[in-house]
């Protein structure tokens, strides 16, 4: 699980914000600075074992970077550290909420790769290499709950527990991929909008058309990828909160929680 974090805002960064108007490029510019930096603190965080800290900051660049095509690469390998950090985090704290949600930013990253590298060989070797972190992943978690598990007479509530879980995981995966969609629109509309230029200015239109259709791409991969976390991840969490309360209604308080705890982190992608 030594998974090393990327290195990111390379020079070339600041060359790819597209310049619309004045005004939006130097706003642009301002906010990629101060995700740089909170990046790079993030980074000191994570070389010194600060994992935590590392969390908090990528996650605050995260949000800092424009949600422009131009910045989707930033922004997806940010998610990768994200990923990497809760993988450490784990390992130091031994919270499996690290894991989990470790698998949600994984997910969300292998989402957009198609989008990022098309049908090339980086592209799927980025997928293979997501595959294989996730099976470790999942394979840590199982693990981990079979050497916690309670006594044989609490199987009824481990099974629920279990189930109640895994609906809340799937449905934060079902949560990254609508935020890919929600994104996508935003481009696609942003895009649309051509009031602002000149009739004649064909490149800039041309421009616009280009960048309308990467929106409509991350629009339609982010909804084909929510539509059945959502749907199974609502199912499994409502069966297992009913079994819950069926088998022991004073257990549910103390265990939720842990379930639950950051499945949303990669929610704005």
């Amino acid at each position: 699980m030594k998974t090393a974090v990327r290195r990111l805002f390379a020079s070339a960064i600041a060359a790819a914000i597209v310049v619309a108007s004045p005004m939006p490029a130097a706003a642009d510019e301002d906010a990629l600075s101060a995700a740089k930096g909170l990046y790079q603190r993030g980074v000191a965080k994570f070389e010194t074992a600060d994992y935590e800290g590392a969390i908090a900051l990528w996650a605050d660049a995260y949000g800092m970077v424009p949600t422009t095509p131009e910045n989707l690469e930033v922004k997806v390998l940010l998610l990768y550290n994200l990923a990497t950090a809760q993988e450490r985090a784990y390992e130091v704290s031994g919270d499996l909420t690290h894991l989990r949600q470790a698998l949600a930013l994984l997910d969300g990253f292998a989402a957009v790769v198609p989008a990022l590298y098309g049908e090339s060989e980086e592209g799927a070797a980025e997928l293979k290499n997501v595959e294989a972190r996730r099976a470790g992943i999942v394979a840590t978690i199982a693990a981990a709950e079979a050497k916690d598990a309670p006594p044989a007479d609490d199987s009824a509530l481990r099974r629920a527990k279990k189930l109640t879980i895994a609906g809340a995981a799937t449905l934060g995966v079902g949560g990254a991929a609508l935020g890919l969609m929600t994104a996508g629109l935003v481009i696609g509309a942003r895009a649309n909008d051509v009031s602002g230029l000149d009739p004649n200015d064909v490149e800039g239109r041309r421009e616009r058309f280009e960048r309308g259709r990467m929106g409509d791409k991350l629009a339609l991969i982010g909804g084909i990828a929510a539509a059945l976390p959502v749907a199974l991840g609502a199912t499994l969490l409502a069966l297992g909160l009913k079994k819950t309360r069926q088998a022991s209604a004073s257990a549910v308080a103390p265990w939720i929680g842990p379930g639950w705890a950051g499945i949303s982190a990669s929610g704005r992608f």
